[in-house]
């Protein structure tokens, strides 16, 4: 009996992990970057000689355990910046331990089933939270980010302390035609990866390579409103660009600016032109990057 509950059970988790997804996957957890969510699967059983209803209950409060404890795993998982994950704040900070334990407490059911062999249940559930206010079916307040010290963060991350300005050298080595219409407002950027590596994070940083080697800051979270950040974040993230231009608060008059290179630091550098040319459109009260108006494209 309790080898066929055991295959049963392994079957179960082989078929999930089989199905192919961009989203960033541990044992039990995924987290989907670019619909916002992070969700966990969790499964649990009850022991034999009690009522079908109470077994019944067993299984499933046993699964929802399961799930939670994957699901805190699973948030752990999440990187904030280049250099750390949640887990890392938790552990220096009791106010996010608090918070993270919190916001898994309201974490939503998404599916439950039951299948039963012999007469004993083998419950099934997936439970998940949003890590923004930008993800679907985010009802609630309670997010990743909102939970998250962003005062505090600022002062830790490795940014570049040179902003990157209109009047440094251009480096480009040939003339750029920009993908946007000159006569009307830029709306917002999409740095478009072309297949380059990115470990994505909660709070990315896009430089521009000056003379020497020099790094200059164009986009980071000290360029996003405080409350735009503790909502929304800083960024979108698409799989295609084709995907991207589906973001709604993207606009329909944005600039795409490739990346020319990850770096060691998974910091995103891009060509001067390209840095030029956002400073250039967020000028006259038409800040995008203030409002987060950012999607990061695989493609």
């Amino acid at each position: 009996m309790r080898k066929r509950l055991y295959y049963l059970m392994v079957s179960a988790l082989l078929v999930c992990l089989a199905i192919p997804t961009s989203a960033q996957e541990g044992d039990f957890g995924k987290i989907d970057w670019v619909n916002g969510y992070i969700t966990a699967l969790g499964q649990g059983t009850a022991r034999q000689g009690i009522s079908k209803s109470l077994a019944l209950i067993n299984s499933a409060k046993a699964a929802k355990g399961d799930a939670m404890r994957n699901l805190l795993a699973a948030v752990k998982g999440v990187y904030i910046d280049s250099h750390t994950t949640v887990k890392d704040y938790m552990v220096q900070e009791d106010v996010v331990n608090a918070n993270v334990q919190g916001l898994l407490m309201g974490a939503q059911m998404i599916k439950k089933e039951t299948q039963w062999l012999d007469g004993t249940p083998l419950t099934t559930v997936t439970i998940g939270l949003c890590m923004s206010a930008q993800s679907p079916n985010c009802a609630h307040g309670l997010t990743l980010i909102s939970s998250l010290p962003f005062d505090n963060l600022k002062r830790s991350l490795k940014i570049p302390k040179t902003e990157y300005s209109e009047d440094m050298p251009d480096l480009s080595p040939e003339k750029i035609d920009f993908d946007y219409d000159p006569t009307k407002p830029v709306t917002g950027v999409v740095f478009s990866l072309k297949g380059r590596h990115f470990r994505r994070v909660l709070l990315p940083v896009v430089v521009a390579k000056l003379q020497e080697g020099d790094l200059a800051t164009v986009y980071s979270v000290k360029h996003v409103k405080p409350e735009i950040v503790r909502s929304y974040g800083i960024v979108r993230y698409a799989d295609t660009l084709d995907q991207a231009t589906k973001i709604a608060d993207l606009g329909d008059n944005f600039l795409t600016a490739p990346v020319a290179q990850v770096n060691e630091e998974n910091t995103l550098v891009i060509n001067t032109a390209y840095a030029r040319k956002i400073r250039e459109t967020i000028r006259y009260g038409n800040d995008y990057l203030r409002k987060a108006k950012v999607v990061i494209s695989a493609e």
